[in-house]
């Protein structure tokens, strides 16, 4: 691979001049210290006391489109106050930072920072436009990124498309460039601010003079498509090491012809030793998440009028009936026991919420999809349910989270493709003692099988033993198994934590 450096003289570069001079960049540290700075800070985040890791390096990104989230006008298309109407809902889930795809002007977006904050949710924003003709320049998309961080995001995304097209109007130097200034950009402004790219050979030729020179954080992206332990497993070992920066592991949303795969989907972010991705809707088992996909919220997905309640009639509460019964004399129990009253509770148990009820995307009906999965692919539906695919995603997350193992631990991948099985080990990171390694496998296949990591593990030179469950698919499987026996049924996802015999 050619590897690109910084040259000594930049009069030959075709970044303006200006972009690199010491005004300008004693201009934007200036701008830097007074920059509205979204409040950026969380415990256990750096800087809290509690964790030297800085807080992108395990962080759950989730990609937005705005028009498609949610509605708050009622004019049918989404907006940036519609996505902070739905920042709770982000939060249950285990969301660290929202990237919004598309924003345009929407004069929504200081509100969306404040709310944000007050949610331990970051911002950050996607630079220029993901067709050609719209893409920016080089000075443009610096413009463009200085605008944002001085309004107080936490980050911008460099997208593959505006890389690819500054290296074809102009040159591969260009894209190198842009990628450097960036992060010089970014330093300067206080909170850890980040930069995201799509992963390219820009991106490495953009650290070779120096790992700070690029940007933090690369992300790749598992597309799922090839539905076999090989592939899979190949394109996860690629996705989690870059060539530059720390990985972000995205897994591409599924097909409609994938419903019995989702969970197995979601275990794979468990693979990812650095920050991972969503893609909204991919929680709920949206199909073919694109910009057009509509958020589903309800089965109807509208938010119907709001009815007051019909006043209540009046029921009286009566105690029960206690017969009278002679106390004995105090020379035997002491002093008189208190009696305590008790009511009966007249009310019938509440009756089940109609999902139907609660805030769909708008006030406005729209055209249903041509498909009928939005009576369970919905977030009212599958939010009251234990086995659902989000209550899946949130364990998911939430043991990425709050699993050391899991969230810094190393990865090694076991090759049991011939099985239709993928399986990888987080061992422990170095010097923690107090929690165990923690193994991943997932049967790709239709019928249930039995495998063996007794000797995976004596190739890693570590003892077999027992696997206690931490989380699994089919709450039938959730059952401590040895590793020498691994069972596992059709479909179905099983992480457990290493114990030795």
């Amino acid at each position: 691979m050619q590897i690109f450096s910084r040259p000594a003289s930049r009069q030959t570069t075709s970044l303006p001049t200006r972009l690199r001079s010491a005004s300008a960049l004693a201009a934007a540290l200036l701008l830097a210290i007074f920059a509205p700075a979204q409040t950026l800070a969380r415990p256990g985040w750096v800087g809290s006391g509690l964790s030297s890791q800085a807080w992108w390096q395990s962080a759950v990104v989730y990609r937005v489109q705005p028009q498609s989230f949610q509605d708050s006008d009622g004019d049918g298309v989404g907006d940036l106050r519609g996505l902070a109407q739905r920042l709770d809902y982000l939060q249950s889930i285990g969301v660290d930072a929202v990237l919004v795809a598309s924003h345009t002007n929407d004069p929504g977006f200081d509100d969306l920072l404040s709310d944000a904050s007050r949610h331990h949710i970051r911002i950050l924003v996607q630079l220029g436009e993901e067709t050609p003709a719209q893409s920016p320049t080089a000075e443009q998309a610096m413009n463009e990124a200085r605008t944002w961080l001085r309004r107080g995001v936490a980050g911008v995304y460099v997208p593959s498309q505006l890389l690819n097209t500054i290296a074809s109007r102009s040159n591969f130097q260009e894209a190198v460039f842009l990628l450097q200034e960036l992060r010089t950009l970014a330093d300067s402004f206080p909170g850890e601010r980040i930069v995201i790219s799509a992963d390219s050979p820009s991106v490495g030729a953009a650290v070779s003079s120096s790992p700070r020179s690029g940007p933090q954080i690369v992300d790749g992206s598992v597309n799922p498509s090839t539905w076999d332990a090989a592939t899979l497993r190949t394109r996860l070992v690629l996705a989690d090491s870059p060539a530059a920066g720390e990985p972000l592991l995205q897994i591409a949303p599924h097909s409609e012809q994938q419903r019995d795969r989702d969970k197995i989907l979601a275990a794979l972010l468990l693979s990812s030793r650095g920050a991972i991705g969503l893609t909204y809707g991919q929680e709920i088992g949206l199909a073919n998440t694109t910009a057009s996909a509509i958020m589903r919220w309800t089965p109807s997905n509208v938010t119907k009028p709001q009815v007051a309640a019909a006043p209540k009639p009046r029921e009286e509460i009566y105690g029960a009936y206690h017969p009278y019964v002679p106390p004995a004399p105090s020379s035997v129990i002491g002093s008189r026991p208190h009696m305590p009253s008790v009511a009966l509770n007249t009310e019938s148990a509440p009756p089940p919420v109609d999902p139907d009820t609660l805030p769909g995307f708008s006030t406005r009906s729209l055209t249903s999809p041509a498909n009928t999965a939005e009576a369970t692919a919905n977030v009212a539906t599958q939010d009251n349910d234990h086995e659902s695919l989000l209550n899946f995603y949130r364990r998911v997350l939430e043991l990425h989270s709050s699993n050391a193992t899991l969230r810094t631990g190393s990865v090694s991948f076991m090759n049991h493709d011939t099985e239709g099985a993928l399986v990888w080990l987080r061992r422990a990171p170095t010097g923690v003692r107090t929690v165990a390694s923690v193994i991943v496998a997932c049967n790709l296949t239709d019928h249930p099988i039995e495998i063996s990591l007794d000797a995976d593990l004596a190739h890693l030179h570590i003892a077999a033993g027992t696997l206690r469950p931490l989380l699994t698919s089919l709450h039938f499987d959730h059952i401590a198994q040895p590793t020498g026996h691994l069972r596992l049924s059709p479909h179905s996802v099983y992480v457990g934590e290493l114990y030795h015999r």
